[in-house]
């Protein structure tokens, strides 16, 4: 979707699963709060409706790419839209009261479900996340939470870095210490293969 406020004329590349996309204004942290400051006051256009997560990828890419909507003053994106909702937790440590709250409610939820449902739930839970082969610098996973139980870090860090951003040069102050400033991932070792048939 496309998202234009009347006020403001700020634009919002976006996707929703909901089955009455003009119900959704938008998850970007710019664009919420925009949103906030001049009110939800925008128009939605639809440009595709897609039927898988490789065309919703493809679509998002298409139209991220031909707007440039990372760079473009007049888009509120962040990131290019991948259909995954991006990397929303990157720099952010939970606090002992939330995990607490994640807990308490993921309890209840799962007191009200049915035994098969937690085991459909675990297999597909853990089929998600083998898509791609990870290729890190302590080794090769297929999962990415395993890989980031290996490497030290979230799984977020293993999508960025093997998928999202591995031929991307590294521009972030914090690794020019190591010696990585305009290097990428990929030559530091941290790329994805596809999954063996």
């Amino acid at each position: 979707m496309l998202k234009i406020h009347k006020i403001s004329g700020i634009k919002y590349l976006c996707k929703t699963s909901r089955s009455n996309p003009y119900t959704y204004s938008g998850s970007g942290k710019i664009w919420k709060r925009h949103l906030k400051k001049y009110g939800k006051n925008f128009t939605t256009q639809i440009l595709a409706e897609c039927e898988t997560k490789d065309e919703l990828i493809q679509k998002g890419l298409y139209y991220s790419n031909l707007w440039d909507v990372v760079n473009s003053v007049e888009f509120a994106n962040l990131i290019p839209e991948a259909g995954d909702g991006g990397a929303t937790t990157t720099g952010k440590k939970m606090s002992r009261a939330c995990c607490i709250n994640k807990s308490i409610s993921l309890r209840k939820f799962y007191k009200h479900t049915t035994e098969e449902y937690r085991l459909w739930r675990k297999k597909l839970n853990s089929k998600c996340h083998e898509m791609r082969t990870y290729v890190t610098p302590k080794g090769i996973y297929t999962n990415a939470f395993t890989a980031a139980t290996a490497n030290n870090c979230s799984n977020v860090t293993i999508i960025n870095r093997c998928v999202n951003d591995t031929n991307k040069p590294i521009e972030s102050k914090k690794y020019w210490k190591c010696g990585w400033k305009g290097k990428t991932w990929k030559e530091l070792g941290w790329y994805n293969l596809p999954l063996d048939p």
